[in-house]
């Protein structure tokens, strides 16, 4: 009876482990969410380009089977590939499934029909649930195109002048000149360092870091390309390609884009004077300064970082020095690495002898060490020579006599060390 009891209890446990383990994801994956409407913000079709489909996605769905139809002739509807291109008079329908995420679903009706609606770049839609899902999980999608998004034609950059950067002790500006297809709504400033915008009273200041945001909006009749979700436009100021393009808050990505370029004030040094940079000698390993001073004409220090090219071996090195903190620009010194001493050493044998009527050899007679470069050697008499450090003595000396012979040991020395000469007169006894 016992183990019966045992059992069962233990029966009952996994029982109600197991229902936990089924409930709670169950429990998590709950959608709690629900779509009423979504809005997709998508590249338009523009004549003579091809049959691309560039949107933005969101984590509360995602897109799936996106195509292009040519539906100009409803009897002969044909699907377009990614070579084909849009052309003019034709009419054309985007299609593609919406799919909700695991946490959201879409809106339906009493009847479980499809309540949602789907706006494509402000456009409605037609909705219907696909084949085999439920209408809160899975919906197609489809707009027809014609003529009025075929006229639009795209502006590709914005290359907007007379731009005022900031300078130190100065009121901001809100000047900027832009192309005839687009209009500058406002021009504003913002202080990255103090996470505020500026007001009227404010001036820029040394080391802090500003941020200037100019929201443009197109013109009729014009558009924005549209990638992922945002205006795919190249927008540059003075020349200089802004540090961000994003959507304008209250307009659609095709409409409108605020385009962001930061700054940092600082004091440029690039022609401010330089002392230290002086030259080295060849060390064997890489060589830097320690007493590099940039000075402006009024005497103030600036700081700064230094990066060396070419400052191991012996000929020009290069220096650049950057400014840092409230210091920008860059100054490039050259230097020279001079070639080092050669370190060679050379011992030599005072006194030798030689045989008359005899070719004499006299091993270490000239002991040559540490040398940098090719080593030669040189007599002064045609019947004496050198060799690898051995004297080479011909026959023929007159046997008896003491002759005195001047060697000179050239060192050639190499891209790092000098050349050198080392000579000097040893006599050679004749037996």
């Amino acid at each position: 009876m016992k183990n019966s009891k045992k059992l069962l209890s233990i029966v009952l446990a996994l029982v109600m482990i197991i229902g936990v383990a089924v409930i709670a994801p169950v429990t998590a994956l709950a959608k709690n969410v629900v779509l009423d409407n979504v809005y997709v913000y998508s590249n338009y079709p523009i004549i003579g380009q091809n049959a691309t489909f560039q949107c933005q996605t969101g984590t509360q769905y995602f897109i799936d089977f996106k195509r292009w139809i040519d539906v100009t002739d409803k009897e002969y509807m044909i699907s377009l590939t990614s070579n084909d291109k849009f052309e003019e008079g034709k009419k054309y329908i985007l299609e593609f499934d919406l799919i909700a995420s695991a946490w959201t679903e879409f809106a339906v009706d009493e009847k479980e029909q499809t309540a949602v609606n789907v706006y494509i770049n402000g456009c409605d839609t037609k909705v219907i649930a696909c084949d085999g899902y439920s209408a809160k999980d899975k919906v197609n999608v489809k707009l027809l195109v014609t003529n009025p998004w075929d006229s639009y034609r795209l502006i590709p950059s914005i290359e907007a002048a007379d731009f005022v950067e900031p300078v130190a002790g100065e009121h901001y500006s809100d000047t900027l000149t832009v192309p005839d297809d687009v209009i500058l709504d406002e021009l504003d400033w913002f202080i990255e360092t103090d996470s505020r915008w500026m007001e009227n009273e404010d001036v820029f200041e040394y080391g802090k870091e500003y941020s200037a945001l100019a929201f443009i909006q197109a013109r009729d009749g014009y558009k924005f390309d549209v990638l992922d979700g945002l205006p795919n436009v190249y927008v540059a100021f003075n020349g200089k390609q802004v540090d961000e393009v994003t959507g304008g808050s209250t307009w659609r990505p095709d409409d409108g884009l605020c385009a962001k370029i930061r700054f940092k004030v600082q004091k440029d040094i690039s022609d401010w004077n330089v002392t230290g940079v002086d030259d080295f000698t060849y060390k064997g390993k890489a060589l830097k300064h320690v007493n590099i001073i940039i000075t402006s004409p009024s005497g103030e220090c600036a700081e700064f970082t230094a990066k060396y090219k070419n400052n191991v071996n012996a000929g020009t090195a290069t220096v650049i020095l950057t400014g840092k903190g409230i210091y920008k620009g860059k100054i490039v010194k050259t230097f020279k690495i001079n070639k080092a001493q050669n370190p060679a050493k050379v011992t030599f044998k005072k006194k030798v002898s030689a045989k008359a009527n005899k070719k004499t050899t006299i091993k270490k007679a000239v002991v040559v060490k540490k040398a940098q470069g090719k080593v030669t050697y040189k007599t002064n008499n045609k019947k004496v020579k050198v060799s690898k450090g051995k004297l080479i003595v011909s026959k023929g000396l007159k046997k008896g006599k003491t002759i005195k012979v001047k060697i000179t040991v050239n060192i050639k020395g190499n891209k790092n060390y000098k050349s050198r000469k080392i000579g000097q007169t040893i006599k050679i006894k004749v037996k």
